[in-house]
């Protein structure tokens, strides 16, 4: 795990470190489930890995499925 200290001000940075690592976990999780067309618990992993953290990969995974399922 990277520092969970701020260098610069010393804030403990663990929670959103691990919310970060968490939202990877969801996305990675959400894929296996999209490759065996399971997108409806697909949707729901992207959904929670975004509400943990804003990212472009989720949110275009999330797209394809409404547009393509």
């Amino acid at each position: 795990m990277p520092e969970a200290q701020c260098g610069r001000c010393g804030a403990d940075l663990t929670l959103p470190l691990q919310a970060e690592i968490e939202a990877v976990r969801l996305t990675q999780k959400a894929l296996c489930h999209i490759e065996e067309d399971d997108v409806h618990n697909a949707e729901k992993l992207l959904n929670q890995a975004l509400a943990l953290k804003t990212d472009p990969l989720p949110q275009a995974l999330l797209a394809f499925i409404k547009r393509y399922a």
